[in-house]
């Protein structure tokens, strides 16, 4: 969404932004999910996260754990820190994230533990990534290649066809977007060539929000993984739930500042243990 940039209006366009950008699935994800617009005009360059957590019939125990974003000053996530104390350690884990002159994302950088997990994108000329490149740093010889996809895009009458190759340019999988009932519903399959396993995933839409996603294995019926969204009148994500082979498994509730309307908690309740995790966001600005 275009975000003009003049002082005086600033505050009224925030009210129709979004703070968090949901449209295929990806906030909380490893992709990046926050409207970089908004980031940029309120000159956010880290929202720190403490995380506490309350088990059921407990009350509310603090840690010395924390979930950092960080963002540069063009507002676009550059790193998702993430740090869990395990008895007297601390294990750290970081996602960076580059970009090129046309803002597209190119490189995800991910480290849970030894060794760093590199994920390298290249596009066309419409923007649609043609190719994925992932590999394992080596501690000494060559990287450890981990993925290698070539797609070429066909367009369809309702859609796109991505024909997808490996290394040694062989066809190995195709993937079919199709977009159905007036842009309210759309589903993907993905075919391996080589084999009968295929996944469907469907999402439906309202109001041009995603509200569900479901994941189907070849022709079962039963979702293997199910995805409920929910918004407020302006339209930010305010719930998620997740569910697999129809069990609940977590439930979001994410909670923005009345007046910035940046992100200000996030409650993730495991529907199992009924463990409540809640993270509490602090906002860090950019000196200038």
């Amino acid at each position: 969404m275009k975000y003009l940039l003049l002082l005086f209006l600033i505050i009224p366009s925030l009210s129709f932004s979004q703070f968090l950008i949901n449209k295929e699935g990806q906030a909380f994800t490893q992709v990046p999910f926050f409207n970089h617009a908004f980031v940029k005009a309120l000159k956010i360059a880290e929202l720190k996260g403490s995380v506490s957590f309350k088990k059921k019939f407990d009350v509310i125990q603090t840690t010395a754990d924390w979930l950092n974003y960080h963002f540069d000053t063009l507002g676009y996530l550059i790193q998702i820190e993430e740090v869990k104390k395990v008895g007297e350690k601390y294990d750290t884990s970081n996602i960076f994230y580059s970009y090129d002159l046309f803002h597209q994302l190119t490189q995800i950088k991910n480290k849970v533990a030894d060794p760093w997990i590199t994920t390298q994108f290249s596009f066309d000329s419409s923007g649609r990534i043609n190719q994925e490149i992932q590999y394992q740093e080596a501690s000494a010889g060559k990287p450890i290649l981990l993925k290698w996809e070539t797609i070429k895009s066909i367009p369809l009458e309702n859609g796109m066809l991505k024909k997808i190759y490996n290394e040694n340019n062989i066809e190995f999988k195709e993937q079919t977007f199709l977009t159905l009932k007036n842009d309210e519903e759309t589903e993907e399959i993905e075919r391996w060539t080589l084999g009968f396993e295929q996944v469907k995933k469907k999402q439906f839409f309202t109001n041009n929000r995603l509200v569900e996603r479901s994941i189907f294995i070849n022709d079962d019926s039963l979702a293997q993984v199910r995805e409920v969204f929910s918004y407020d009148n302006e339209g930010e994500l305010i719930s998620k739930k997740l569910m697999q082979n129809g069990e609940s498994i977590q439930e979001w509730q994410i909670i923005y500042d009345t007046k910035s309307k940046v992100l200000s908690a996030v409650l993730i309740l495991d529907e199992k243990t009924g463990t409540l995790k809640i993270l509490r966001y602090t906002v860090i600005k950019h000196d200038n």
